[in-house]
């Protein structure tokens, strides 16, 4: 199932329907868990938590001891820069946006943060040369621009 996907962690949160961000697993961690647990169904139960763990007639597998109880999380309105600083502080490779009252709204991860950052740079150096340009030249200038710097590996 892991292979479909590139995702490098999980955010846990509350429940469905409530999405406050309690959690964060790696992607590691959650295969080291499932393939040190052979016996899993689909039906078996995960605890990411040991305040839920479900009685002993239940078939579970604790995932507390790989949760990091403390991700970062930011505010939408958080700027840019200072988002940046944190991946680079921190040794971040994910950061979640939640609301005011810690509901999940979105993820950063950093090599988007990093291409992000990059195509402004890229957009306010065709500005700087070119002066302001407007509609459709300024879109394909910056495309252009884009596809001259894709070698970049961030």
């Amino acid at each position: 199932t892991f292979s479909k996907h590139s995702y490098h962690g999980f955010p846990i949160v509350e429940s469905e329907r409530d999405r406050r961000v309690v959690g964060f697993i790696t992607r590691r961690d959650l295969e080291t868990a499932l393939m040190d647990n052979e016996d899993i169904s689909p039906s078996t139960l995960v605890a990411f938590d040991s305040e839920g763990l479900p009685g002993r007639l239940v078939d579970y597998i604790d995932l507390t001891a790989y949760v990091d109880k403390h991700p970062v999380i930011v505010r939408p309105t958080m700027p840019a820069d200072r988002v940046l600083d944190m991946f680079k502080g921190l040794g971040l490779r994910i950061i979640f946006v939640c609301d005011k009252t810690g509901n999940l709204s979105g993820v950063i991860k950093k090599k988007d943060m990093l291409k992000h950052m990059q195509a402004e740079r890229i957009h306010a150096r065709s500005v700087a040369q070119h002066g302001p340009m407007r509609g459709i030249d300024q879109v394909r200038s910056f495309t252009q621009e884009l596809q001259r710097t894709r070698q970049l590996d961030l």
